[in-house]
């Protein structure tokens, strides 16, 4: 652990609480939590009940038995949740037996001294200080976090002080005031940053140059033009159906300045987002029926459509389900992504009618499918409000172009909470909806194909084949390279023809920045929605 490092509030940070805060990630979530995603297969084997416990508590390896070596805990559940919510909410190293523990060698995670912090791992993982290097790796401050006066640590329950208060961290901003609806969020420098003065620091640890920064969510885009034009943003990312309207207005205003002196493109984050087709609900259950849908959809337009400005594309089209760019496990028989087809289309409908009793009337009149059946009724489709110009447009293209094959949808705008509530089973998600999944870092199979081809994450697609659950936990861990590829191979021919997403494309990472704002940092394809504030400077 680096020496002579420290919270916004001066409290120390050492490999205890380094411990504290990775046992932490895991414990307070419940299964469903981004811990366990982060996590799984590394630092917690989902298959045993002393990790995943039968009451759904979550524990990194070997820390039952870390707490029952070291005495006073009796040797089941209850006994243990009980000492560990107790040492947690009143956390101290010079414990000794909190010390103990934490020292205690066969575990995932071990505090060796103040200032060695170590990590065993459940099977070799190249890529484990990449997965670490995000808000599910952060130090948090014991005290100021959980600590006895604001109620403390409860298993499997997220902490409601946290929540409401955000948490305090070491970085170069600290949280000032936040608005109750979560629109607005200012962020203060730490006058108590540890790194002022250190030298030889990576440049995304500087100290920070502008004091205050105030972040605007969920502005309408023409309130975030009128801002930008006025001077009274300096950054801004509005739609790209209102770039251009961006580009004129603030061009009116500042003449001097050319399009590309104020627009940064940052290129594509890995990132894959699509309308998901629920694999165990009617009538999208139906593998026909699905492969229908992807070939009837025209992806070329709606890229040309929604996702272009002034001749440049901003959207990318990829086979799903990982973005290209991440290797050799990325597609490597490079397989095209679903062709615009509608003969084809109109076929695969008409036997899927045929094979599961209901018709589908195409454009010219004809019915196709089983005649003496039902007629397909429309196919929900959800997508989140508040819908962009660009949803509106794409449910407009998508009506259209599903009308070739006689699919109608309904399409119903529902909240963010709502579709979050899709995620607890697949007979609650509705047929299609629109949604993304984008990786924590860069693993192409254990990040993106792992979860979006299996039931580990619930994603709303509900993908469960028996072949790649077992396949998708095995190929991220193999270290015969050859083999690996045999796999992921193997692995896309099935996925692929499941065709359980409608592909759309992934938009471009790009902002209006004005001319006077330097440094700002092109977010990374890993970590797309980061930007490093304290590099940025005014002249």
């Amino acid at each position: 652990m680096r020496p002579n490092t420290w919270f916004s509030d001066k409290d120390p940070i050492n490999a205890y609480v380094a411990w504290f805060s990775f046992v932490r990630e895991l414990y307070v979530n419940n299964p469903d939590g981004v811990g366990i995603s982060d996590y799984a297969l590394i630092t917690i084997n989902t298959s045993d009940p002393e990790e995943v416990t039968p009451a759904s508590n979550l524990l990194p390896y070997g820390l039952w038995g870390a707490m029952v070596n070291a005495g006073h805990v009796a040797n089941n559940e209850n006994s243990v949740i009980a000492a560990l919510n107790q040492m947690l909410s009143n956390f101290n190293p010079s414990n000794a037996t909190q010390r103990a523990i934490m020292s205690y060698p066969d575990q995932a995670y071990v505090a060796v001294s103040n200032s060695t912090f170590q990590i065993n791992l459940i099977q070799p993982y190249k890529l484990f200080l990449v997965d670490i290097a995000n808000y599910w790796g952060a130090m948090v401050d014991p005290i100021n976090v959980d600590g006895p006066q604001i109620g403390g640590v409860q298993n499997n329950t997220s902490p409601a002080y946290a929540s409401s208060n955000g948490m305090i961290g070491s970085g170069p901003y600290m949280y000032g005031t936040h608005s109750p609806g979560n629109t607005l969020l200012i962020l203060n420098a730490n006058p108590n940053y540890w790194a002022k003065g250190v030298t030889g620091l990576s440049q995304a640890l500087e100290p920070p140059s502008i004091p205050v920064i105030e972040m605007q969510f969920g502005d309408s885009a023409s309130t975030e033009i009128e801002d930008f034009s006025t001077n009274r943003a300096q950054i801004a990312s509005p739609p790209i159906g209102q770039i251009e309207q961006l580009w004129t207005s603030y061009h009116s205003a500042y003449p001097q300045y050319t399009f590309d002196q104020i627009f940064l493109n940052s290129g594509y984050p890995f990132l894959d987002a699509q309308i998901a087709l629920n694999t165990q609900v009617y009538p999208t259950n139906i593998t026909l029926l699905r492969q229908a849908l992807v070939h009837s959809v025209n992806y070329t337009e709606v890229q040309q459509e929604l996702y272009t400005f002034n001749g440049t594309i901003l959207g990318q089209l990829f086979l799903p389900p990982v973005p290209p760019g991440w290797g050799q496990l990325d597609n490597p028989q490079n397989i095209p992504l679903y062709s615009y087809n509608i003969t084809l289309a109109q076929q695969l409908i008409a036997e899927a009618g045929e094979q599961n009793g209901f018709y589908v009337t195409l454009p010219n009149g004809t019915n196709v499918g089983d005649t003496s059946g039902v007629t397909l009724p429309p196919i929900d489709f959800d997508y989140i409000l508040p819908a962009s110009a660009n949803t509106e447009s794409l449910i407009a293209v998508l009506a259209n172009d599903l009308s070739n094959i006689g699919v109608t949808i309904s399409a119903t705008g529902v909240t963010a909470a709502t579709m979050d509530t899709f995620s607890a089973a697949a007979s609650s998600t509705p047929p299609m909806l629109e949604d993304s999944w984008s990786a924590d870092w860069p693993d192409p199979i254990y990040q993106q194909f792992y979860d979006m081809a299996t039931p580990v994450s619930h994603y709303v697609n509900w993908v469960n084949n028996g072949t790649l659950n077992t396949l998708l936990p095995e190929i991220p861990f193999e270290t015969n390279s050859t083999l690996q590829l045999e796999q992921t191979e193997q692995a896309y021919q099935i996925f692929t023809q499941l065709s359980t997403m409608i592909q759309l494309p992934t938009a471009a990472d790009y902002f209006f920045i004005q001319p006077y704002v330097h440094g700002v940092t092109a977010p990374s394809r890993v970590f797309p929605w980061a930007i490093l504030y304290n590099m940025i400077s005014y002249s």
